[in-house]
């Protein structure tokens, strides 16, 4: 039996899907799998994976390049693997439909909801291609529900955690407090609500982990303001700062299932959230502080009632760490390993 799958992303750069990938292919070569992964460029999450996943760097190519799409085929050509797995949407479009050209199984990853997709040509095409996949995987309901008429099967699979590796990583060293924002810098994550809430929160400290194209703005938004604010590179140690911020501060306007939210469950951080449809798949207000996206006011509220009340956001996090530790990446594999099953089967 062929046992060879291959993975494609555009980078391995700070992010949800990233992370959720280098876990899954990890877990993969454990199992025996033969894994491949084609991607543009690496990035930050590179350095956790296995030595014996091969890769495939195709070059930097932007958009719908012709040239990158036929890299993807040669590499398809080469590896001859007995599935796809494409994640996000520019591979969804070029590797997916190179699967497609070949006859290879395609399994097709949605990391979000419809929030996310701007009617444009690109998204249009992605929608009529991933039709014809041969499984869908969804990390949240709402991503299930914009493959309602795909052809091939569509299945749930919640973003799964390294609770192993979290629970040891020692906490981020003795400093004063800060609270800490993770992902990328672009507008759906509402790093610009962030700041002006800080504003309004006088002696407040932030650290911004993340690349992306509103960094130049923000350090503009932080200079002018005179804010205490410092703006990083994701790094992949960051567990440790989880386990010393004051609260991880999530304003995004929407997610799929926000895995910064799963890591900062997973590590006992307190959590100060939008009150939006992804977040309230995981939280309430048992757990965390839910605000109105938005609305900086409401989130710089939230941001004095953890520094206040630093023992009643501690209990919160306390019942939100009890909430994620069954989100093993064993559990996750086996079940991708039965729609991996099904999708082969329906290829031959």
């Amino acid at each position: 039996m062929n046992r060879t799958i291959l993975h494609a992303i555009a980078s391995l750069e700070g992010g949800g899907a990233e992370r959720q990938l280098v876990m899954l292919a990890n877990e993969q070569a454990r199992r025996g799998w033969h894994v491949h992964l084609a991607m543009r460029r690496g990035g930050v999450h590179e350095a956790q994976l296995a030595p014996e996943i091969a890769r495939h760097v195709l070059g930097d190519f932007a958009g719908g390049s012709p040239e990158l799409g036929l890299r993807i085929a040669r590499v398809l050509r080469t590896v001859r693997p007995a599935l796809v797995q494409t994640w996000l949407p520019q591979m969804d479009v070029l590797a997916g439909s190179a699967s497609l050209a070949h006859r290879i199984p395609w399994v097709l990853s949605e990391r979000a909801s419809h929030l996310a997709y701007p009617a444009s040509f690109a998204m249009w095409l992605r929608k009529k291609l991933g039709r014809f996949a041969s499984a869908i995987v969804a990390n949240s309901t709402a991503g299930s529900a914009l493959w309602a008429s795909a052809r091939g099967p569509v299945s749930e699979i919640r973003n799964a955690l390294d609770l192993a590796a979290i629970e040891a990583a020692p906490p981020g060293g003795e400093e004063p407090p800060f609270f800490l924002f993770a992902g990328r810098l672009s507008a759906e994550k509402r790093p610009d609500v962030l700041l002006a809430a800080m504003r309004h929160v006088p002696g407040a400290r932030l650290r911004m982990l993340g690349e992306g194209a509103l960094r130049p703005i923000l350090r503009r938004a932080i200079e002018r303001d005179a804010l205490d604010v410092t703006v990083e590179r994701f790094r992949s140690d960051w567990w440790s700062l989880l386990k010393t911020a004051a609260a991880i501060v999530c304003p995004s306007q929407h997610e799929g299932e926000p895995n910064v939210v799963l890591e900062a469950m997973a590590a006992g951080c307190p959590i100060v959230a939008s009150d939006i449809a992804a977040h309230r798949e995981l939280l309430d207000h048992r757990c965390a502080l839910l605000v109105p996206a938005d609305d900086p006011l409401a989130l710089a509220g939230a941001l004095h009632a953890v520094r206040t009340d630093p023992v009643a956001a501690r209990a919160r996090a306390r019942i939100a760490y009890s909430r994620v530790q069954d989100r093993s990446i064993e559990k996750a594999a086996s079940l991708y390993d039965g729609v991996y099953a099904t999708a082969i089967g329906r290829g031959r």
